[in-house]
């Protein structure tokens, strides 16, 4: 529901603190988007953390409830239910997918555990020297790269054990991604610092700051782009050649002033676009060559009498027609 220009007469009151809260969330939302043409249901209660794999294959779930869950999107079929502890739900905060869509990685606090989607056995249990904020999968699924709270950073062999690199941080990371081909790395801090580190020697290659918290980092598929979100800062591009901003998301001065967080970010079209989702379950795609937004899509409320919409928990584009695929906090899965 947007504001109305005009509004049935009624008897002046003073606006009420919740009442101009939710004034400023539907100014942050905005108005317009599609819906969803599909919407099925993977967690009864909602989901901590979700993750769609590369080509839109298998969608890996961590749930409120019931643990960890493994999906085939052609179907919506769930595959495999996965626990840390048999017998127990694990409380799965962190998700990966290998790009060959071979692994998938859960996390609970410091322990993860790599599956196999194509048996659903799992291929090896670790403890991590801190809680885990963030984790990638090489493409092979043989490495792990791992945010930590003890202000570090590992890439951890995860199907045969090992420490290949730790990067100290100089505060809490806390979001990470690889390239496509697993050879760069990028980490995000609490401090506002984005790293940019080589997989193979273990050098940092480049260092991006912001004024604010990291919320996420992205690498574009040929890792030629850096890319950061952070609430009252926006959200940035960097060319990793030569360290130019190439890309600034024009948000408006309310929206920094108020913190506007975005929840996911997937580099698109080739690396040619960005697809952002936030809090209000929405969803844009944003031209990296001329800062244009080509698209928007607006998910549902999962209760048609609460107007709150899900957090966007991880989004993707799928399909012949590119429309997003969307994993959100209420537990459901919609396409547009």
């Amino acid at each position: 529901v947007c504001p109305s220009a005009t509004a049935p007469a009624a008897q002046p009151t003073r606006p009420t603190f919740s009442a101009i809260l939710s004034l400023l969330a539907l100014l942050l939302q905005g108005c317009g988007g599609q819906g969803p043409d599909t919407t099925w249901e993977v967690a009864h209660r909602g989901v901590h953390a979700a993750t769609i794999s590369p080509g839109c294959q298998y969608l890996v779930v961590g749930s409120i409830e019931h643990g960890a869950s493994l999906w085939r999107v052609q179907d919506q079929e769930r595959l495999y239910n996965w626990n840390h502890v048999a017998g127990d739900f694990s409380t799965v905060t962190t998700t990966a997918v290998s790009a060959d869509g071979g692994y998938a990685l859960t996390v609970e606090g410091a322990s993860l555990v790599l599956w196999r989607t194509d048996s659903g056995q799992p291929q090896g249990f670790w403890t991590a020297p801190a809680d885990i904020t963030s984790a990638a999968l090489t493409p092979d699924g043989m490495f792990a790269l791992l945010g930590l709270t003890n202000q570090s950073a590992v890439l951890f062999n995860v199907q045969q054990g090992g420490v290949r690199h730790t990067w100290a941080h100089g505060s809490r990371v806390t979001s990470v991604d690889l390239s496509a081909n697993g050879r760069l790395a990028v980490t995000g801090t609490e401090d506002g610092d984005i790293h940019l580190w080589n997989t193979q020697g273990g050098d940092q290659i480049r260092v991006y700051s912001l004024p604010a918290a990291i919320d996420l980092v992205r690498l574009s598929p040929d890792a030629g782009l850096s890319f950061a979100t952070a609430a009252y800062a926006g959200a940035f591009a960097w060319n990793n050649q030569d360290t130019s901003q190439v890309f600034e998301l024009p948000l408006p001065r309310y929206a920094r002033l108020l913190g506007r967080r975005f929840t996911s970010a997937q580099f698109v079209d080739g690396g040619k676009a960005i697809l952002l989702g936030d809090g209000q379950g929405r969803l844009q795609t944003w031209s990296l060559a001329d800062g244009k937004r080509t698209g928007e899509w607006q998910a549902d409320p999962r209760n048609p009498w609460n107007p709150q919409r899900g957090t966007t928990i991880a989004a993707t584009q799928c399909g012949p027609g590119q429309t997003p695929l969307a994993v959100l906090s209420d537990g459901t899965v919609q396409r547009f």
